[in-house]
Order: C-alpha cells, then structure tokens, then sequence
C-alpha cells in the first residue's frame, strides 16, 4: 500500500511536468514556425566576418593615433611653457639692467680688469643672441608640432566617421544573424524540453505498469472487512483469556481506533490489542517486516499471581515474532510454568542497564545500533 501511494504520487507529479512541457513546446513550436534552412548559418557567419574585421583594425588605428595625438599635445604644451619661461627671464632681466652697483670684473685667463659696464655690455651682447636662438628653434619645434597634431586629429576624426559607417553596416547584418541565431536557440530548446517530454512519458508508462502489477497483488489480499473482523476476533479472546473482558467493549473495538481501559485492567487492555495485531499478521501470511516487541513493565498496577502467570504466557506464546523483548521483576517466580525458553538477564544494580565491563565489550555494537536508530 506505502509503495502504491508513493507511486501516485510520482505520478501525480509527473502528469503535472507533461502539462508544463506540453505548454512549453507549443509555444517554442509556434516561435520557430519560420525557421530558415540550417545551411544558411556558415554564409550569414562568412559576410559578418569580413566587417568585423575592419573594424577591428579601424579600432586599432584609432587607438593608435589617440595615443599619438595624447603625446602630441604634452610636447606641444612643453615647449610652449619653455617659451614663455625664457621671454619672462628676459623681460625680468631688462628691467633690473640699470639698478646694479658698479664693480670691476677680472679675467681668470690673463688677468685684466673690466669695468662693469664693458662686462655688462659683453655679457648682455651674448646672453641676447643666446636667448633670441632658443625661443626661434623653440617656436620652430611649436610650429612643427602643431602642424603634426593638427594632422593627427584630422586622421582621427576621418577614421571615426568611417568607423560609424562601418559599425552602421556591421549592425544591419548583425541583427539578421542574431535573428536567425536566436530562431535556432528557440529549435533547440524545443528538441531538449521534447526529449524531457519523452522521459517524463516513459515513467509515466512505467509507473502505471507498476501499479497494475501491485493492483493485481492486492486483489489477492484479504479486504479490508476480513482483516478487520480476524483483529476483532483476535482481540476479544485475547481480553477474555486475561480476564478481562466487560460487555461494554462489544461493537467498539476497531482495527484503527483501539479501545481504552483504566486502573489494573489497562495494561490487559493494550497487550490484547498488540497481540491481536501480529496474530492477525499471522494469519494473513503478510510479508510486512516483523521487528523485535518491547514489552515494558506488562505487570505494572497487577496485585494478581494468576493475572501475572496469564500476561507472561501471553507474551511468551508470541511465536511469530522474531524476538520479544520483556522487562519485568520477579521473573523466577513464573519460569517453571512458562515452557518457552528465554535468555534471562537479570539487574542487581540500581539504575544500571549494564555493567561497566559489559558496556566495553558491547560498546561498538550500542553505538552502531545508536547511529542506525537516529
């Protein structure tokens, strides 16, 4: 039953992925009505190259003569500063010439003294003719400079106008092939959602294989009325050989909805119950895994000798489990009357489970059965 309910479920989920796929396709579908031929990709690709080229190289030009405008015009500005420096030295110069004290002047070579205003004169003569050929071969390097720069930005700008133009061309072709690219993105996403959608289809297929298969092995099962009035029937005698059936419980006792009890007779109650579930497993021959029955304290509020011996048979008479697990006290006063043998551990220490020495040799297999119940 879990495994068909897990299996409709899939199935739901899968039917709801179909669907969305389906309406996917068909608008994928509808978009790429007008695909072109796929041969036509390696022309339209071939006619963009071409264009893209140029204007690689145009950029490149460009770049180029931006550079060279870039140190054109800090040269420019350099010499046009030297220029101004020298004319601002020599307007300076001329206007302090008369404010200077009169010395005498001595030549280093043969020793003759100069009067200050010869000296002046001298020197004056030569710093002029001196200063006058840096400013005219500054001015030259000026003139040269300028006359090259204007040169480069008119390059500039004659490559930018034919950069635009090309760019213009590049473009028109380009928004045909994005186009025609786009077309065969929208085709090839449609085969990569039908190939979903013929996945999806063939577990579909397969889940409903699986559920006619596992339909066909419940009709051999025993409804759900039998199972119910075998429990029934189980948990009556069960209550009954524990003395502790009251009228009261006829009509109520339910496979899904267990019968309550209070004071002494609750623990009988709940055993009976329990028991009757695996006797009716047993009886339908179900292959549900059968795990280990705790059974704790079964005794509990029971004053009764004969109730206790009718509650250990009880348990004890669980043949169809693969293990029952009791915990009890007393358990020596029933042994001889319980024929079926039992590993029989008994605890001296308050509150102790094991020993410390017992814990050590079972330590890695407490911890792994830990590990597996988490």
């Amino acid at each position: 039953m879990a495994k068909r309910d897990c299996l409709k479920e899939s199935q739901e989920t899968l039917k709801a992925e179909n669907d969305r796929l389906n309406i996917i396709l068909s608008a994928l579908r509808d978009e790429t009505a007008n695909l072109p031929p796929a041969d036509t990709v390696s022309e339209l690709e071939a006619q963009l190259e071409k264009p893209k080229k140029q204007i690689e190289n145009l950029v490149k030009r460009i770049g180029t003569i931006r550079n060279e405008i870039q140190s054109l015009e800090a040269t420019l500005h350099q010499h046009q500063y030297n220029l101004q420096v020298i004319r601002e030295y020599i307007s300076a110069k001329n206007s302090t010439a008369g404010n200077e004290d009169h010395k005498h002047h001595v030549c280093p070579n043969c020793g003759y003294i100069f009067d200050d205003q010869i000296f002046d004169l001298v020197r004056s003569n030569y710093g002029a003719l001196n200063e006058d050929y840096m400013c005219q071969q500054i001015q030259l390097l000026i003139d040269s400079v300028s006359e090259k720069l204007d040169s480069e930005k008119k390059k500039y700008v004659d490559l930018s106008r034919q950069m635009k133009v090309e760019e213009k061309a590049f473009q028109a072709q380009k928004d045909e092939f994005d186009i025609y690219i786009r077309r065969r993105g929208l085709a090839a996403s449609a085969m990569r959602f039908q190939k979903q959608l013929d996945r999806t289809t063939l577990e579909i297929q397969k889940i409903e294989e699986d559920l006619k298969e596992i339909n066909k092995e419940l009709r051999k099962l025993p409804n759900k009325k039998e199972v119910e009035e075998k429990y029934v029937e189980y948990v009556r005698l069960n209550i009954m050989a524990l003395g502790a059936w009251n009228p009261s419980y006829e009509g109520k006792i339910h496979l899904l909805k267990p019968i309550k009890a209070q004071g002494t007779l609750e623990n009988k109650i709940i055993l009976a119950q329990f028991v009757a579930i695996f006797q009716t497993m047993e009886y339908f021959k179900t292959s549900a895994t059968r795990f280990s029955f705790v059974v704790d304290s079964p005794r509990a509020k029971e004053a009764s000798a004969s109730s206790s011996k009718d509650i250990l048979k009880m348990i004890a008479q669980m043949k169809m489990l693969p293990q029952v697990i009791l915990a009890t006290i007393n358990y020596s006063e029933y042994k001889p009357e319980i024929e079926i043998p039992a590993n029989i551990i008994t605890l001296s220490e308050k509150g102790k489970l094991l020993r410390e020495d017992d814990y050590t040799k079972k330590r890695d297999m407490i911890r792994g059965i830990h590990e597996l119940l988490k």
